[in-house]
């Protein structure tokens, strides 16, 4: 079994993957709170929740998360009594309609371009005119970036973009960038991942 098989099979772990968050949650949920401090009152969709570890941001929300993984889902539940959270592919399942926010958040890179474009369509579909959707993604590493590439090739996602691919795929789906930031994921005192935190707004679909 290859390295990056045997990480895949830990991390559905929902304990496993909890301990793995534990050191890189707190700067993305720094990111988040960043583009909006107040999520009260809101109609918050969730895509690739995972274990619900960014789910008490939300409170006083109108939350509904979403995982294909079934054992997540089982522990955000009993953690978050009081939240909607939903088995199932995010692509296949039903999310509802009139968000004020969508997070996405570290589940594109898990999928190939077609695959996310169909995401933020959808997303664009489901939002309020005045929504907005949180994307937090890891960003395609420099050559010189050695411990960044190590973490890109052990990670589960297999489609790292830069900010131009980023870009693209925003613009096609019909997304236009509000605001866009960056910070680091460190792991064992090393940069290990590169994030980019993006606020984006319906725009002109291309």
């Amino acid at each position: 079994m290859k390295v990056a098989e045997i990480i895949e099979s830990l991390l559905s772990n929902p304990l496993v993957y909890r301990l793995h968050a534990a050191g890189v949650d707190r700067p993305k949920l720094a990111a988040i709170r960043k583009l909006c401090s107040d999520y009260s009152g809101l109609k918050v969709l969730d895509l690739g929740c995972g274990p619900g570890n960014t789910a008490h941001i939300f409170s006083g929300a109108d939350y509904t998360g979403v995982d294909i993984n079934e054992r997540y889902i089982s522990v955000a539940r009993k953690k978050h009594p009081g939240l909607n959270f939903i088995v199932g592919d995010v692509n296949r399942v039903e999310w509802g309609a009139g968000f004020d926010i969508i997070l996405i958040n570290s589940l594109l890179h898990h999928l190939d371009d077609n695959e996310a474009s169909k995401i933020l369509r959808k997303a664009v579909a489901v939002l309020k005119e005045t929504g907005k959707v949180i994307i937090q993604e890891p960003m395609l590493p420099g050559k010189e970036e050695w411990s960044y590439r190590l973490m890109m090739r052990l990670d589960r996602g297999n489609y790292f973009r830069s900010l131009p691919d980023w870009k693209y795929l925003l613009e096609k789906a019909g997304l236009s960038a509000g605001e866009i930031s960056f910070y680091h994921l460190r792991v064992f005192g090393f940069k290990n991942y590169h994030m980019v935190s993006m606020l984006l707004e319906r725009g002109r679909q291309g």
